[in-house]
This record gives C-alpha cells, sequence and structure tokens, in this order.
C-alpha cells in the first residue's frame, strides 16, 4: 500500500477513535471555529483520549509533509512557518485579540482606526493569519475571532518571550554556537547560543534581573507554557505519584519558586505538608501567593541547591520540578550530591522533567516538541532534557548507589516523574 494512502488511513482510524471518545463523555468537538474548545478535557480522567490525540497529530503532521513533498516542506519551514511567529508579535504588539470583539466582527477600517494603523497594510499582515486559522475573514472586509486568537491571552506571554529581540539573535546564532560547544568550557567563557547570539557573557537570569520587568515577563511566559500542557491547574501533578502513601511527609519542593505546585498537591492531599526551598527573592512572591489557611502545611526555607542541604527535616521526598533541565550534568549532579544524605536516611527523589524518547524508537510527529525544549535549553542555559539513560549516566557520576526506581509519563502530561532512590 502506498505510504500516502496507509497514512491516511491510520489517520482516520484514529480520528474516528478520538471522536469516539469524545462523544461519550459529551466533550465539545474539536473546532477551529470562535467558541470552539481551547483544550482537550482533563487528562488526569480522560487519559485516552491523549492517546487518541498524539496518534491523530503524528499522522497528521507525517502526513502533510508526505503530501507536500521535501522541496516544499523545507520551502515552508523558511517561509510562513517562520513567519507565524513575526504575524503573533503584530497581534500581541497591537493587542489585536482584544481589539476585535469576542462576538460578531470588525471591518478592517474601524479595526485600523482602533489601533492606529494604515488601513492597507493591516489587511495584508492579518490575510497571512487568516490563512492558518488566526481570526477569519467573515464577511469580507471583515475581522471575526476563530479558536486560535480567542486561545492567543492563554499563550500572550510565551508568545511574546519567543518573539523578543534577544530570543531571536540566540536562535539564530546555532550554527556558531554548534562550532564552538564544549562539555568543559573555560572558566568565565560561556558558549551557548544566547551569549553568542546577544554578544555578551551575562548568564540569562543576571541578564534578566538587570532588565527592569523581565524577570515578570518570563515567569508570565512560563505560566503559559504551563498552563497549555495537560494539568495546567495542577491536578496531573496531583495525581500522576503516590502521594498519599508518604502520610504526612514531609515533602520538600526544592526550587519550588512561589510554591504553586507544592498548594496544588497539598490542596488533593489534605495531610501532606511541604517544605519549599528557594533563594531569598521568591520569600516574598511565595508569601504572597500561599493562602494563609495552607501556610501551616506549607512552609518556605531560604536555600541554594548548590549547597548542603540544612539540618534534615526528615523529608521523604524532595522533588524538582524544571529544575534539572535548567543545567548541565556536572550541575545536576552537584544538586544531587547535596541530597545524597538524605537518601541515606531514606528519602527519595522525584525529577519532574520532560523525558526525551529513546534513540531506538521511532519518532513520531509528536516528539518535536520534547526535542525543541531540549535545544532551547541549551540555547539559553547550556541545559538539556534527558531520555531514560541520561539519567541513569547521571545518577552513575553522582554515585553508584542510585538508581531509578520508577519512571512515569501521564497521557496528556509533557513532563515524566523519574523516582529515584538506593
Amino acid at each position: 500500500m502506498a505510504e500516502l494512502v496507509k497514512l491516511a488511513k491510520e489517520l482516520l482510524r484514529h480520528a474516528e477513535q478520538l471522536e469516539s471518545q469524545l462523544k461519550e463523555i459529551q466533550a465539545p468537538e474539536p473546532s477551529l471555529e470562535a467558541g470552539g474548545p481551547a483544550m482537550y478535557p482533563d487528562s488526569v480522567r480522560y487519559p485516552e483520549i491523549y492517546k487518541s490525540r498524539e496518534a491523530v497529530a503524528d499522522k497528521s503532521k507525517r502526513l502533510l509533509q508526505l503530501s507536500a513533498g521535501p522541496a516544499d516542506t523545507l520551502r515552508a519551514i523558511a517561509g510562513p512557518e517562520r513567519s507565524k511567529l513575526a504575524m503573533c508579535s503584530v497581534v500581541d504588539h497591537f493587542d489585536i485579540h482584544n481589539a476585535v470583539p469576542q462576538t460578531g466582527s470588525i471591518s478592517f477600517s474601524d479595526l485600523a482606526k482602533k489601533i492606529n494603523v494604515q488601513q492597507g497594510i493591516l489587511e495584508r499582515v492579518m490575510r497571512f493569519g487568516f490563512s492558518f486559522c488566526l481570526f477569519k475573514e467573515e464577511p469580507v472586509g471583515h475581522v471575526k475571532h476563530s479558536a486560535l486568537s480567542q486561545a492567543f491571552s492563554q499563550l500572550r506571554g510565551w508568545l511574546h518571550w519567543m518573539a523578543r529581540k534577544d530570543s531571536a539573535l540566540a536562535f539564530q546564532a546555532w550554527p556558531r554556537a554548534v562550532e564552538v560547544y564544549t562539555d568543559d568550557p573555560k572558566p568565565g567563557v560561556r558558549c551557548m547560543p544566547y551569549n553568542i547570539g546577544n554578544e555578551h557573557n551575562n548568564a540569562f537570569f543576571d541578564a534578566l534581573i538587570a532588565e527592569p520587568g523581565a524577570m515578570d515577563k518570563f515567569a508570565e511566559a512560563m505560566k503559559c507554557v504551563s498552563s497549555a500542557s495537560g494539568g495546567q491547574d495542577g491536578t496531573i501533578y496531583a495525581q500522576a505519584y503516590d502521594w498519599d502513601a508518604l502520610d504526612e511527609g514531609p515533602v520538600v519542593d526544592l526550587g519550588g519558586g512561589k510554591g504553586h505546585l507544592s498548594l496544588a498537591i497539598a490542596k488533593a492531599h489534605p495531610k501532606l505538608r511541604f517544605m519549599v526551598q528557594d533563594l531569598p527573592s521568591n520569600e516574598e512572591p511565595f508569601n504572597q501567593a500561599i493562602p494563609e489557611d495552607m501556610k501551616s502545611r506549607i512552609k518556605y526555607q531560604v536555600h541554594d541547591f548548590f549547597k548542603p542541604q540544612p539540618e534534615s527535616v526528615g523529608a521523604k521526598v524532595f522533588f524538582m520540578k524544571w529544575v534539572m533541565h535548567d543545567w548541565p550534568d556536572r550541575d545536576c549532579s552537584a544538586i544531587l550530591k547535596n541530597l545524597v544524605p538524605e537518601v541515606e536516611r531514606g528519602a527519595k527523589i522525584l525529577i519532574i522533567d520532560k523525558i526525551l524518547p529513546d534513540p531506538a524508537s521511532k519518532l513520531t510527529g509528536y516528539d518535536d516538541y520534547a526535542l525543541f525544549a531540549d535545544l532551547l535549553m541549551w540555547t539559553v542555559l547550556n541545559g538539556c532534557e534527558r531520555n531514560v539513560e541520561q539519567f541513569k549516566a547521571l545518577l552513575k557520576m553522582t554515585d553508584e548507589r542510585l538508581r531509578i526506581l520508577s519512571v512515569n509519563r501521564p497521557p496528556g502530561c509533557e513532563l515524566g516523574f523519574v523516582e529515584v532512590g538506593f
């Protein structure tokens, strides 16, 4: 059977399965029309829906490439695909998603006056957006929301961040960064794309701290990324691990920032106690984020995870979400070594990060985001995402006794759970 027809039939089978699953729970069908669902149903309750969705996405991407052909696929990457982020930047800059009414439509003439731009160029830019369903032209000469444009607010922080000049320059520096890359750079020398592209030697977060408002914008971008993945309210993290087996804990949230994840888990498991450890700069935001009625169960402790743990609190689990991927192996090993004495006392380590596909496995069209995330970490921090074997190698270089006890990636969740102990 020809590959094109085979893929089309597989896509139809998975699409019909997905449609059936959504009907079974009376969930709205996927739609690009205004009012269409921005996300799929709760992945914790309906994991099979997310498995079907991943299969549909995989077959769709492969079918698109096959139908376009190799040359036009590459041409699209350099042309319209690249320009879609620029289009989103225009929407962000002029607040167009809020200027267009949520119901009905607005004429190009009125929209141009509302955002104070020339109508002709507005029409040209907007019609490019129409081509990938970011807004609709309905009726002719008018702009109307689509499901994508209505979801824009949810992802605005992330889209804004990725379109920043320093981000763009960092990605453009990939060739040079590959050329000079080394696992063991000289002290004080940074060879990641962010520094090469922006022609300075400042660490990423140091540069943000020096720029007024940049840390707040970065936090908003991270919030957007989290909200767009499964379990945006923390539910999936509260259900994907046997927290109840820990009784009252305590649990230490290493590098936990404002404590949002600890709060979500604590709400779902009312016996558990938490200690959020992070730098002094996060203590006041933590105090503002945690409700008063939860502060008896969720405490804050100023601590740098590159230093030995303070006096043992008898933690049963130390968990780290989006921590390990920020650092190369030598730094991650240093973080883990500081936890080894606690593991000797019986504690477990829970790493919550993306888990890259095994190199021996067949990559799907749904793996591209995880692989992009790996290179994004390298681009700005010289960090990385890891597959299971890379996690094992990291544990071995830290302490021969450390081993992976379990690995779990819940359906619909972009992150996996790697449980570590002796």
